[in-house]
Formats: C-alpha cells, sequence, structure tokens
C-alpha cells in the first residue's frame, strides 16, 4: 500500500471513531442529563418534605417548649435549671440531624453538577477539537490553559501563596546577618520571581522534551519522514497528546511538585547581590 493511502486510511480511522466518540458522547449526555433531572426532581421533593418535616418538628418543638414551661411552674429552681438542659438538649440534637440532611442534599447536588459540567466539557472539546486544529487565531474556550485562565491563576498565586512567602521575612533574616540593613521584603519578591520564572522555563523544557520524544516515535514507528520540529507538532497523533496533557495539567502538576522536578535549577546564571539557595528551598516548601 502506498505511503499517502497508508496515510489516508489511517486519518480517515481516527475521523471515524472521533464522529462515533461525538456521537457516543452526545448520547450519554442526553442519557446524564435526563437522569440527572430527575434525580434533581426527586431532590427537590424530598427538600420540600425536608422543609415540611423541619416545620413540624419546629411546631413540636414549640408544644414541648410551652408544655415544660406549664409542667416546671410548680418545680423548684433545680427543677427548672433541668428542665432548661433537657430543652438545649433536644433543640441541638433536631438542628443537628437537620443540617446534616441538608449538607447531604446539598452535596449530592453539586456532585450532580460536577458530573453534568464534565460529561458537557468532554463533549466540548471533541467538538472543538476539529474546529481549532491547524488555527491558532481561535482560543479553544475548554482549554483551561488558555492564556485568561493562566492570567487568573498568577493572579491567585500572588493573592495566596505569595502572601503566605512574605510572611517568611523573619525566618530569611539569619541568612543575611552580615548585611546592612537589607530589604528583607525585596529579597522575597527577587526570589519568588526567579522562581517563577525557572518553573515557567523549565514546564516549556519538560513539555518539548516530551513532545519530540513521542513525535519521534510515532514517525519511526510509522516510517515518516520527519525533518524538523515543525513536522513533529503537525502530526495529529501529537496535537491529540497535547489535547490530553491540557486536560490532565493538574496530575502533571502534582507529579512534577511530589518528584519536586521543578525549580532546582532556580540559582544557575543569576546575578543577584542577596540571592541564596537557603531561601530559595525555604520558600519551595512554602
Amino acid at each position: 500500500m502506498p505511503r499517502e493511502q497508508f496515510l489516508y486510511e489511517t486519518l480517515k480511522k481516527v475521523r471515524v471513531q472521533h464522529r462515533e466518540e461525538k456521537e457516543r458522547l452526545k448520547k450519554r449526555l442526553k442519557e446524564v442529563h435526563k437522569e440527572r433531572e430527575n434525580d434533581f426532581a426527586n431532590l427537590k421533593k424530598d427538600f420540600r418534605e425536608l422543609q415540611e418535616n423541619y416545620e413540624k418538628l419546629l411546631s413540636e418543638r414549640k408544644e414541648n417548649r410551652l408544655n415544660l414551661k406549664e409542667e416546671g411552674k410548680g418545680c423548684t429552681e433545680s427543677s427548672q435549671d433541668y428542665v432548661n438542659l433537657l430543652q438545649k438538649r433536644l433543640q441541638h440534637n433536631e438542628t443537628t440531624q437537620i443540617r446534616y440532611l441538608l449538607k447531604e442534599r446539598e452535596d449530592t447536588i453539586a456532585q450532580l453538577k460536577t458530573e453534568k459540567d464534565d460529561l458537557q466539557t468532554r463533549l466540548s472539546s471533541v467538538a472543538g477539537e476539529k474546529l481549532v486544529k491547524g488555527n491558532p487565531s481561535i482560543t479553544d474556550l475548554g482549554d483551561p490553559n488558555r492564556p485568561m485562565k493562566i492570567g487568573e491563576k498568577y493572579g491567585e498565586l500572588y493573592d495566596n501563596e505569595w502572601t503566605d512567602a512574605m510572611e517568611c521575612t523573619n525566618d530569611i533574616k539569619p541568612f543575611y546577618s552580615d548585611s546592612v540593613h537589607p530589604d528583607f521584603e525585596e529579597i522575597l519578591v527577587l526570589h519568588l520571581c526567579r522562581l517563577l520564572k525557572s518553573c515557567y522555563h523549565e514546564c516549556l523544557v519538560l513539555a518539548d522534551e516530551q513532545i519530540d520524544k513521542i513525535g519521534k516515535t510515532i514517525a519511526e514507528t510509522l516510517c515518516l519522514n520527519i525533518s524538523s520540529r515543525e513536522d513533529i507538532c503537525d502530526l495529529s497523533l501529537c496535537k491529540d497528546v497535547a489535547t490530553q496533557r491540557r486536560l490532565r495539567h493538574e496530575h502533571f502538576a502534582n507529579y512534577l511538585f511530589k518528584n519536586q522536578i521543578i525549580g532546582k535549577t532556580a540559582m544557575n546564571a543569576w546575578d543577584y547581590a542577596h540571592k541564596s539557595a537557603d531561601v530559595i528551598e525555604l520558600l519551595m516548601k512554602t
């Protein structure tokens, strides 16, 4: 079979598989959507019943309180204290039970919504993948690492993790006991900035190495003539790998963090008077 025909047949199979997967996901989404609507209706019904029971319990509690008040009129002061204690315990038990039931319903609703959003995201990813392939001018709204989302993540990094790291001012002072009036906040910011740049650069290198290795393996297996990195990136299977890697970015980030792969080169080629490996190590723990 000629090489062009083999590639055409391979591409045709991939398109058929994508079309079948899309149809299967559509059908599954409709089924799940219908199931979730039924579940949501049942939850609403249960919630109404729970509200009715709650009102009934409130009414009974009010009635019990009045009965206890009438019965306790002739009791001594110690007996009245005992009645009050019983009322508090009764109220606490009822409130705890109701809160538990409400929390259980809210968790169920949240889980159903999450499953529905996940199915919609997967369907949008399959449908949008064909649209964005080979067209960099179109932004994939299902991509969690598109520029707008990356900006939001860096904003959260500055508001949360960097704010926590700035609390290490007192911890780094012993490393600069010989310096005259050092600006510890500036030192922390420069070290954090260096860490961020280093992590970004190393992630780019790791991503490129992965795609190159996968592309070369595919080229050798299919006997393709690959002469440049652009040819590797243009392979449809490499694009699919890149898409799946974006969808699993959290797992990849956790792997890098757990194995301490990122940030090891933060001290290299950095001309700064107050740079310190101890400070870098301290900040990486935060």
